[in-house]
């Protein structure tokens, strides 16, 4: 997978103007003929960056958003605060009221390496040497995945929904709702699943990562229940 390059793939099935489209724009020009620039069918999203060689696709997403620097400054100041009362109550005689302050000790934590993997991390999805990988780096982070490529049939895309509940003025809840989306494989003969990518911002980050895996692959996209379609 080294000297990776942008360039047509041999052996991929045609007669789909999807297809063409999408072949042609991975070539980077216009077919003969004509002038005008050429968009992919299932438009390139912000963060993504795609490099192709002769028998492998390497995807790559930065995970870098502008909610990780608001998580950042809060786990500053939450842990600073935690820190505070901690040192206060272990070095104060309060041992039992300092281990009652471990739990938001490592929730903040938590956020503040959320926050420095939003800020370095990227995923890469490699299709190559008959295997499709999914791998987060350079921090540690849950969700790598390794599947035969032979044996995948179908990729499809769906949407989750996250109810966030909050206390407003006079103590009244507050409801928001939030989206995030994954591509999910089914693969084998028993059509089992499992989720390739998840935690996606974007419904077309989702749907081009889904497009570009089954065209390199050769795999003809089918309905499946529950999935966000293209059209």
């Amino acid at each position: 997978m080294d000297d990776y390059r942008i360039e047509d793939s041999s052996g991929t099935a045609e007669g789909s103007e999807l297809d063409r489209l999408f072949e042609q724009w991975m070539e980077g020009g216009p077919a003969a003929g004509v002038t005008e620039t050429v968009e992919p069918p299932v438009p390139m999203p912000n963060g993504i960056d795609v490099q192709r060689g002769d028998r492998a696709i390497r995807i790559t997403r930065r995970w870098f958003l502008p909610v990780h620097i608001f998580l950042l400054v809060f786990a500053i100041i939450w842990n600073t605060i935690v820190f505070g009362f901690f040192g206060v109550a272990m070095f104060g005689g309060g041992g039992i009221f300092g281990l009652f302050m471990l739990p938001f000790f490592a929730a903040g934590i938590f956020v503040a390496y959320s926050a420095i993997t939003g800020f370095v991390n990227s995923t890469t999805i490699e299709c190559a040497n008959g295997t499709l990988s999914v791998a987060h780096a350079p921090l540690p982070w849950p969700g790598a995945t390794s599947i035969p490529s032979g044996e995948i049939t179908q990729l499809y895309s769906v949407e989750r929904v996250h109810h966030h509940s909050s206390s407003g003025s006079h103590g009244r809840r507050r409801t928001s709702t939030s989206y995030s989306y994954e591509v999910r494989v089914i693969y084998g003969g028993e059509n089992r699943e499992t989720k390739l990518v998840s935690g996606l911002n974007e419904v077309n980050q989702a749907l081009f990562i889904e497009y570009t895996i089954e065209h390199h692959l050769g795999i003809v996209d089918r309905a499946v229940r529950g999935e966000i379609r293209r059209d």
